[in-house]
């Protein structure tokens, strides 16, 4: 339900952008912590526990297939938004985000993406691999 929400604030802020002479020539990125839901918005394949969001899912379908959105996969502990939704449940995810949130650090998208790919357990690479 939030993707769906989010998918039409990108299709908004495209349109507006293109409107004003700002053409978008690349799909904006959407990370997601939920590997499940990319690759069922990804292969279009809904099963029947999805069925009550069905017209949501089909129409952020409709996004990928033109090409403005690029469905990324984002650790649940490297998602800032967590930091206010997790905090009492897990120390670890507050420790590991508190850095960036607060401003100390910086985390651009980049650097998330290639951050997906160091082993479970270390440390978030700092910037530039500093």
């Amino acid at each position: 339900m939030a993707a769906y929400y989010l998918g039409q604030t990108i299709v908004y802020l495209r349109n507006m952008l293109d409107e004003i002479g700002l053409p978008l020539s690349k799909p904006t990125p959407f990370f997601m912590d939920a590997m499940a839901a990319i690759q069922a918005l990804k292969n279009g394949h809904l099963s029947a526990r999805v069925k009550h969001i069905e017209v949501k899912s089909r129409w952020l379908l409709q996004l990928d297939g033109r090409e403005m959105v690029e469905y990324i996969h984002i650790r649940t502990g490297d998602m800032s938004p967590d930091l206010l939704t997790k905090m009492p449940a897990c120390a670890a995810i507050w420790n590991a985000l508190n850095a960036h949130v607060s401003g100390r650090e910086r985390r651009t998208a980049r650097m998330l993406v290639k951050a997906q790919k160091r082993e479970k357990g270390e440390p978030f690479p700092k910037e530039d691999g500093k």
